[in-house]
């Protein structure tokens, strides 16, 4: 388990992790900057994002559907919207922790269906959620409204 990041949890985390006897099987990263980070989650099969609070977008999940990672998230905000069950991972409530524990290990055990997922999750960010697909999808609202008004703005 990679764990990345900063925050107020992560003492406790650790300890925990300790306590629990797991060792050398969680790593702890810290802040990563963007390449570190590429380089980090690059073979990865599955990412989670438990955000505990409605993610607007939800960056993380949209990168990690880039790199063609299958993904856990909540299923609120931005995050819900993104992530299309059993198709490009799968969605849980955010403090079901037997939820993400049964999602999390349909990926883990799974190479062929973390791979098909990641794929899934490749295609649908590359249609949906890339910057030329914002762009053009901004660019269509612009002339909308222009229509919509008969003139320029």
């Amino acid at each position: 388990l990679l764990l990345a990041g900063e925050g107020g949890s992560r003492g406790s985390l650790e300890s925990l992790s300790q306590q629990l006897g797991l060792g050398d099987s969680v790593t702890f990263l810290g802040h990563l900057s963007k390449p570190e980070m590429e380089n980090e989650f690059e073979a990865l099969w599955v990412q989670a994002v438990p955000s505990l609070w409605e993610e607007p977008f939800g960056l993380v999940a949209a990168e990690s559907m880039m790199r063609s990672t299958a993904i856990v998230t909540t299923n609120t905000g931005g995050l819900s919207e993104q992530n299309i069950e059993g198709e490009t991972g799968y969605q849980v409530g955010p403090a079901d922790v037997e939820a993400w524990a049964a999602a999390l290990l349909r990926v883990v055990t799974d190479r062929e269906h973390a791979k098909q997922l990641g794929a899934h999750a490749r295609d649908h960010a590359m249609n949906h959620l890339s910057f030329d697909r914002f762009y053009s999808n901004i660019c269509d609202q612009y002339q909308h409204t222009i229509a919509a008004h008969g003139h320029a703005l």
